[in-house]
Parts: structure tokens; sequence; C-alpha cells
């Protein structure tokens, strides 16, 4: 079982909404609760060693996996938003046996969306109306308030993955959403807290396949960079609402808390997670580096845990700074990497030393 499916595993095994776990359908990839076997089988492909079931596993889980760990309040509105194992996925399950993986922006359910994204793209749209044409499409169209907010959130991250240069916009867009009030018949103001955004970037971040070789290994790497991209803009703009830093913690953690050298299945394609890691530190370097979130392992799980070459604080510290922007450093002139991934490395360490 490798670490972080063990720590997924352990986490969700401690939320008190937990409800039947054996009904669900099961990933063809994985084992029961999306815990991957101790032996990968042979594929073409990579995935993230991440649960891709996760989402069958956990009802009633309306708070972001970061913000889950920090024991933040749950939202109690008159129709629970709680992601039942009956119904989590049914919108997907059919595009692909990757639990976590979302079909392209095209998709059939995404319509609605897709043509109020397109009007915000074009600038039809002011952020503000855009946001409230999408909430009334999320509340109105589909059967409850939970699917609604699965599709609305899937489809603003399927069009960051595949529309980078459009993010600043999504960013904006869902700044724009934390303002309106709440649904009718809401007890809570939902759009707050943007409940199960978190959950989905979780998806998208344990989507990453990345082929053997050829164009569908670089749109794989491209599309696991793009959603990175996306969750450190929404964490610099605002770090308490958009509290993904767990994500940008497991990012750094495999693309720099090993060498080359001693690289396996469970740390992933390095060609993938040192963009993705340079990334962070592009966009929200500030931020990472003033922050102190941290992931104790006695909270029944140990997402903070370093890799190989990190044995102390099991979250953000001036330490592990230290030791990322250091990594960056021999990364930028280890031979074994192509000159694009160090010419990435030396560009992410010289960022690092500026805000040291």
């Amino acid at each position: 079982m490798t670490q972080r499916a063990t720590e997924t595993q352990l986490m969700f095994n401690r939320c008190r909404e937990v409800r039947s776990r054996t009904s669900f359908a099961r990933s063809t990839r994985f084992a029961t609760f999306g815990v991957e076997p101790a032996r990968r089988p042979t594929s073409l492909s990579y995935s993230t060693p991440a649960a891709h079931n996760v989402s069958t596993v956990v009802t009633s889980l309306q708070l972001e996996l970061s913000h889950t760990l920090k024991k933040r309040p749950r939202i109690e509105t008159s129709r629970t938003i709680s992601f039942y194992p009956s119904t989590r996925n049914k919108f997907f399950h059919s595009y692909s046996s990757n639990m976590a993986q979302r079909p392209p922006l095209t998709f059939e359910n995404f319509t609605s969306r897709r043509h109020v994204l397109e009007k915000l793209f074009d600038c039809s749209l002011t952020p503000t109306a855009a946001a409230e044409q999408l909430a009334n499409a999320t509340v109105a169209e589909e059967e409850s308030l939970n699917d609604g907010l699965e599709i609305t959130w899937a489809c603003v991250l399927v069009a960051a993955r595949e529309k980078p240069e459009m993010q600043e916009k999504l960013v904006e867009l869902l700044q724009a959403m934390v303002t309106l009030p709440a649904p009718k018949g809401e007890k809570a103001d939902v759009w707050q807290e943007l409940p199960g955004l978190g959950m989905e970037f979780n998806h998208e971040w344990n989507a990453l396949e990345i082929a053997q070789d050829g164009k569908k290994r670089q749109d794989g790497i491209d599309a696991f960079v793009h959603i990175n991209q996306f969750a450190a803009k929404l964490f610099e703009a605002d770090s308490r609402r958009f509290d993904y830093s767990m994500f940008a913690l497991w990012t750094m953690r495999d693309a720099l808390e090993s060498t080359v050298s001693h690289r396996n299945q469970d740390t992933g394609p390095l060609d993938a997670f040192l963009p993705a890691a340079a990334a962070w530190i592009d966009l929200a370097g500030k931020s990472l580096r003033q922050c102190k979130d941290d992931f104790p392992p006695d909270r029944g799980a140990n997402p903070g845990k370093g890799g190989p070459l990190w044995e102390g604080k099991h979250g953000f510290c001036h330490e592990r700074w230290s030791l990322w922007q250091k990594r960056f450093d021999e990364l930028a002139s280890d031979s074994q990497l192509s000159q694009s991934l160090r010419e990435t490395a030396r560009k992410a360490d010289e960022q690092m030393r500026k805000l040291s």
C-alpha cells in the first residue's frame, strides 16, 4: 500500500459521516476503498498513488480535504450536501474506470455551465453575472444541490485544466460566487464555503495518468501542471478560503524530497511533478513561504509526512522550505534531467532565493 493511499484511508476512516463501505462500485484498478494494492498492476500509464475511489467512501464530506483535517465546522443546510456512495460519480462513472478522472469540457452534463463559462471567457458576462448564472444552474437543473455542486465544480476545474489561459477569469468567478446570497430554502450560506470544491480538486489531482511516451504523455503532464497552477492561483488570491496548501505540500514532496536515483512509482514522474512544484513557487511562493500549516500524524493520518530526504515537521516550516530550495538548485544541474526540466528547476531556485 502506498504512502498517500494509506494516509487517505486512515484520514477518511476517521470521518464520522462514513456510511456503507461495501456497497459502492469498485475501481477496476484499485482495491476496496480505493486503496492501491501493494503491487501496482502493469500498465502503460502512471496513476497518482492517492485513492481513486476516495469520493465513494465518504458520506457528507462537505468540506475540502485540507479543511477536514483542520476540523473546520460543517455546513448545515435544509438539503444536506452529502456525497452518498450511491450517487457520487454517477455523472462520470461511464466516462472512465478511473473514478477520479473527469470528462472533457464538451461533456453533455456540462452544457449549461459551459455556455456560462464561454460568455465569461469572451467578456460577454462579468464575473459577478457569470457567478449568478452558474449558481442558478447549480440549484435548478439537477435532482439535488449535491448533484448540482458536483457538476459545477467539475466543469470549472475541467475548464481550468483545458484552458489555462482563462484561469484568472475562473479565479474571479469563484471569488464572485462566495459573495452570492444563499439559495432559496437553504439554512446556511452555501456559496460562502463553496462546499465540495476541494473534493473536486482532490479528484483532479489524483486523476493524473501519464502515458509512456508521445503526445498522450505530454497531455497528461500538462493537465497535472494546469490543475496545480489553478490551485496555486486560488491559494494566492485567498489562502483562507481556498486553503489548498496540502496539494502544494504533496506536490513538493513528490518532486523534491526524493533523489532522482531513488524515485519510484510512489513518488510519480518527475517531468510532471517538478514543473507542478515550480508552478506553486511561481504563483503562490509568497503565501507558501509564510504558510505554517501543520498536519501532525496524531490526526489519524499522516498527510504531511516527508519524503526520504525530510524527517522534520509534518507540514510547512522554514527548514523544509530551505530543503526545497536546495533540491531545486541540485536539480538545476542534474545531468539526468532534460534541459527543459533543469531550466524549470533553476528558475524556481531563483524565485525561492528572492523570497527567503
